[in-house]
């Protein structure tokens, strides 16, 4: 409740000095429209400039009417848009098991929260060279919460007890954007990021040995997507990504392993993502976000190291993701 609470207020920190932009800028907007229709209508012949004109013109094309009506409109206000900070609430609900051959030994089950944030850059130029708008994004996520354990002990016997679960996630994604059809746009773009699961970091295995892992490697991504503007202010999206890992950045480290601490060599890790963007644009550069999304990742089996005259390995195991991002993006 804290944390959404510290959201709504960051939330309400960041929008309120474009709420008063706004205002002020429509006061003026009409104060100067009001002197030129009342200069207008006078009995005296008025002579105006070009730009004067064009100035009316502009002015008269209303803040609260200021989002694009069709696509070369949407691009130039791309180009005047071109850094955006985004910030949203993650809620999502993992599961998490591991398999010898086809029995299941062990799964993990609950509800993460947490945040993510991203800052970017989208260029105002086309190249050629990437045939579309180069754009730039870092971004971190971060999320977790007490969530179930359900398995057994290394006896044999069952074992049902919680544990604290967190995800961290940062990165870089690079890529570009082009025009499709009348009302839609195209993405591509390379992600380079590493992921860290603290998986009942600080808990107690069994209620004695003070136990935690920590699995963690570097990621390679290659996504695309389509945006579509279904209405004026609202777009909707499909993005799909690709992730492998890098081999040596592989690994899970195990805290107090009985024996002392021990770092299992993962094998091969590689994932995936799908998120449905839905985007509303509240003011001209400011949206309001919501995203579904889903993640996948799989491990294969580590190699076996020696610990107190046996043998131990960390099993194939697979976790996927269900998700929704909400926030907002401000773009200036």
């Amino acid at each position: 409740m804290r944390k959404i609470i510290f959201f709504g207020i960051f939330c309400l920190f960041l929008i309120s000095p474009i709420l008063a932009f706004a205002y002020s800028r429509q006061e003026a907007i009409n104060r100067t429209l009001a002197k030129m229709e009342t200069s207008s209508s006078s009995r005296q012949t008025s002579y105006f400039a070009a730009s004067d004109i064009n100035s009316k013109k502009k002015l008269s094309y209303s803040f609260n009417n200021d989002i694009p009506k069709n696509k070369s409109d949407q691009r130039e206000e791309a180009i005047k848009a071109a850094f955006y900070i985004a910030a949203a609430i993650d809620s999502n609900r993992i599961h998490y098991s591991e398999w010898e051959g086809k029995r299941k030994r062990n799964e993990d089950f609950g509800t993460h929260r947490g945040y993510s944030l991203a800052i970017g850059y989208k260029s105002p130029n086309y190249y050629e060279w990437v045939n579309g708008y180069p754009f730039i994004e870092c971004y971190f996520r971060r999320f977790g919460n007490i969530i179930r354990y359900k398995g057994a002990l290394i006896g044999g016997g069952p074992f049902d007890t919680y544990e604290r679960s967190v995800v961290k996630q940062y990165g870089v994604k690079i890529g570009a954007t082009r025009d499709f059809l009348d009302k839609g746009s195209i993405l591509g773009y390379l992600d380079i990021g590493r992921r860290i699961w603290y998986r009942d970091e600080d808990g107690r295995w069994d209620n004695i040995i003070l136990y935690g892992e920590k699995y963690s490697w570097v990621y390679l991504g290659l996504g695309a997507g389509i945006n579509y503007e279904l209405l004026p202010r609202l777009l909707l999206g499909f993005e799909a990504e690709w992730l492998t890992t890098l081999p040596r950045t592989r690994k899970m480290h195990a805290n107090n392993f009985g024996y002392g601490d021990v770092t299992f060599k993962l094998g091969y890790v590689w994932g995936g993502e799908v998120k449905l963007p839905v985007k509303y644009y509240i003011l001209k550069n400011l949206s309001l976000d919501v995203t579904p999304y889903f993640t996948y990742w799989k491990i294969k089996r580590s190699d076996y190291v020696e610990l107190g005259g046996s043998y131990w390995h960390e099993p194939d195991s697979k976790t996927h993701f269900n998700g929704v991002l909400a926030g907002f993006t401000c773009a200036f």
